[in-house]
């Protein structure tokens, strides 16, 4: 697979240099190249969490609905 199917959208990021400096500590704790590959495992890691919560609540919501 091409790098361009995985990656089809570009985006533009400002960051404070407080943010910065977080991210380059992020970064070599992680051991990776980037900070823009920093940006897209935090995003990557909290967004699948986010999901997995939304699905468990929405399970829950849907139990909730079949009990009552």
């Amino acid at each position: 697979m091409l790098v361009n199917e995985l990656f089809t959208r570009r985006y533009t990021v400002t960051v404070t240099q407080e943010m910065h400096k977080m991210l380059d500590e992020e970064r070599k704790r992680r051991f990776l190249d980037s900070i823009p590959e920093t940006i897209r495992m935090i995003l990557s890691e909290y967004l699948s969490i986010t999901r997995r919560a939304t699905n468990k609540t929405s399970q829950a919501d849907k139990d909730n609905e079949y009990f009552q």
